[in-house]
């Protein structure tokens, strides 16, 4: 990113350079120019202005990679579309709507018929044989086509649940890793600047100017920092695994995230990185957009549209289905008559006297009354989410505003004077370290506040259950 800025800054500069310059000779001569030559500077500056947008769009266009690794920078929006694509949570969530599909050819199941026998050639001198068809009232099905359709809306609401609980996860992920390669970054820049520290006072030893003993401190500083770093080393190794796993990566995968740019005197908004120029919107914007949003309260709202559906289901299951029968009837005269052949037919007709379907009937009700308390119950748990979401998202940007504005210059510059004042012999190697431990640790602090403002961010998205801007 560095080296394609500099390439554009470079690129810009010698372009205006020569646009410069050619205004220059046509605002020189031109009292000496023809027509024509005015015509062909005119065409030269456009010629160049049009260069100039071509060559910056090709620089811009450039794929950005890591120098290390050769590896392209993959964003955070990068890595989600990955994650839908390879991994196999994705997969298993979507294989649900399979299963309840097979919900649908289900419902459309009509009773079976069958064949009838009634042999009483002994007793009755009768034989009959024909079939029975159950009857079943139309209405029945289409309450079950509807009770399935809802169902599979349920379920698809569910699965949507599940990928935005994912999503939350591919953030925290990709999160962990950015803040830990920028957390490695730092830690090789202090071991470098200890590096040199210590040679300064190799040198001063050498000389006399100081005792041996600030050779020593100089040693188990740089000693220390070597540690640190190769700490942070196995940190962004293991943060790029869990990344790779979550995006459906093999773990080996040599994944490169963009620079946070986190130490920039002026931050600008990233993917990561607020604009503290633009304010929150107000709490109840955030509980509104929630409580329109959140799946877990329209998966609630769904199950009691199935649960009514139901209900209905189960009223017209009061009646029950009639059968009727019918077949060849013989009947045998004894005494050398002949027998009598003909045709019967049977209809059998329940009544709902007994069974009018009462316990299905009140057990659906008492789902449908329970799902309404969870209703209200989800209204309170999900303001609740977002108001710890949206408190602990105000926290992280004052501190991030203070660190950015008063305490991470005024650090820079206060180990910057320490180790210039070691170098004149103004001061002892103490101090120096000293300044430096404590660079060390508000940078680290700062990284912390980042990670915990887009760990809050990134809670107030899941509690919003929609994407924020």
């Amino acid at each position: 990113m560095l080296v394609a800025s500099m390439s554009n800054l470079s690129s810009s500069k010698l372009v205006n350079l020569r646009l410069w310059q050619l205004s220059s000779t046509f605002t020189g001569t031109s009292a000496h120019l023809l027509i024509s030559e005015r015509l062909m500077a005119i065409l030269a500056l456009c010629f160049c202005l049009v260069w100039t947008s071509k060559a910056e769009a090709a620089i811009d266009a450039r794929p950005i990679r890591d120098p290390q690794t050769n590896s392209q920078f993959i964003s955070i929006m990068q890595a989600m579309d990955e994650t839908l694509l390879n991994n196999p949570r994705v997969a298993s969530s979507r294989s649900q709507l399979g299963i309840t599909r097979a919900l649908m050819a289900q419902a459309t199941i009509y009773p079976n018929g069958g064949l009838e026998i009634d042999n009483g050639f002994h007793a009755e001198n009768t034989f009959r044989f024909g079939a029975f068809l159950p009857i079943e009232p139309p209405w029945k099905m289409a309450l079950r086509i509807i009770a399935a359709k809802k169902q599979l809306t349920q379920a698809d609401l569910v699965m949507q649940q599940q990928l935005w609980l994912l999503r939350g996860e591919v953030r925290r992920a990709y999160t962990e890793f950015v803040i830990a390669e920028e957390s490695g970054q730092t830690l090789k820049d202090i071991t470098e600047l200890t590096r040199a520290l210590a040679t300064v006072v190799e040198k001063r030893v050498e000389t006399g100017d100081v005792p041996k003993l600030d050779l020593f401190k100089a040693q188990l500083a740089l000693a220390q920092a070597e540690v640190d770093s190769e700490a942070g080393d196995r940190r962004i190794v293991q943060a790029r695994e869990q990344l790779n796993v979550v995006m459906g990566r093999p773990f080996d995968s040599p994944t490169a995230a963009p620079p946070l740019g986190a130490f920039k005197i002026s931050v600008v908004k990233n993917e990561l990185l607020p604009d503290l120029s633009q304010p929150l919107a107000p709490l109840k914007d955030y509980v509104d957009m929630a409580l329109a949003n959140r799946l877990e309260f329209k998966v609630i709202a769904q199950a009691i549209n199935v649960n009514k559906t139901g209900l209905k289901l189960a009223y017209a299951n009061i009646l029950p289905n009639s059968q009727i029968s019918a077949g060849r009837s013989i009947v045998t005269n004894g005494s050398g008559q002949p027998n009598t052949v003909g045709v019967y037919m049977t209809g059998q007709f329940p009544l709902p006297v007994l069974n009018v379907n009462q316990g299905e009937i009140k057990r659906i009700s008492a789902i449908i009354r329970q799902f309404r308390f969870e209703q209200e119950a989800q209204k309170n748990m999900i303001s609740g989410q977002v108001d710890i979401a949206y408190r602990k998202l105000i926290n992280a940007r004052e501190t991030m505003r203070n660190y950015q504005n008063r305490i991470l210059a005024a650090s820079e510059n206060v180990t910057h004077l320490a180790q210039l004042s070691y170098q004149n012999g103004q001061s002892d190697i103490t101090a120096a370290l000293t300044a430096q431990q404590s660079n060390i640790q508000i940078r680290n602090q700062y990284l912390n506040n980042v990670m915990a403002y887009e760990l809050a961010y990134t809670e107030l998205e899941q509690a919003v259950g929609k994407v924020l801007q």
